[in-house]
C-alpha cells in the first residue's frame, strides 16, 4: 500500500483519488481552500505540515499556474511526482525545472490521456496510411 498525496482536490484530483483508493492505497489531499465537509480522505492545508509527512508519491492536480511552485516545494524530498498536463505553464519554468531535475535526480512524470483515445488512434492510423501512399 502506497501513501499518496494529491495536491489539488478538483475533479481530476478526485478521479485520481478514486482510482488509487480502489487499488488499496492511502490517499491524502493537499489544498489551499479549507472546506469543513470532508469526503473520506485526510486533508492538509499548509506546506509546513505537508513537509512533516511522508508520502510515496505526489500527484499534482492543482491549476497549471501552480504546478511549478508545487513541484519546487516537494522535489527536495526526492519522492516520485506525477503532474497532470501540462507540466508547467511557461518555457522559463521548464528551463528551471530541467535544472532542478538534474540537481535532485527526481522521477517526474506527466499524464497525456489522449494518447490512447480511440479518435486520436484512428486519425494517426489514417495519417500513416495516407503517408505510405504519397
Amino acid at each position: 500500500m502506497l501513501n499518496i498525496c494529491i495536491i489539488g482536490k478538483g475533479s481530476i484530483g478526485k478521479k485520481h483519488a478514486k482510482i488509487f483508493k480502489k487499488l488499496g492505497h492511502k490517499v491524502s489531499f493537499f489544498r489551499s481552500l479549507v472546506i469543513k465537509k470532508r469526503i473520506n480522505s485526510k486533508e492538509i492545508y499548509n506546506y509546513k505540515k505537508l513537509s512533516l509527512l511522508n508520502f510515496n508519491l505526489y500527484v499534482i492536480c492543482n491549476p497549471t499556474s501552480h504546478h511549478f511552485s508545487s513541484i519546487k516545494k516537494i522535489l527536495k524530498k526526492n519522492i516520485n511526482i506525477f503532474v497532470e498536463k501540462p507540466l508547467v505553464s511557461s518555457f522559463n519554468e521548464l528551463k528551471k525545472l530541467k535544472n532542478y531535475y538534474q540537481k535532485y535526480k527526481l522521477n517526474l512524470f506527466t499524464g497525456y490521456v489522449l494518447r490512447h483515445d480511440p479518435r486520436v488512434v484512428f486519425i494517426k492510423k489514417k495519417k500513416n496510411k495516407y503517408l505510405k501512399k504519397v
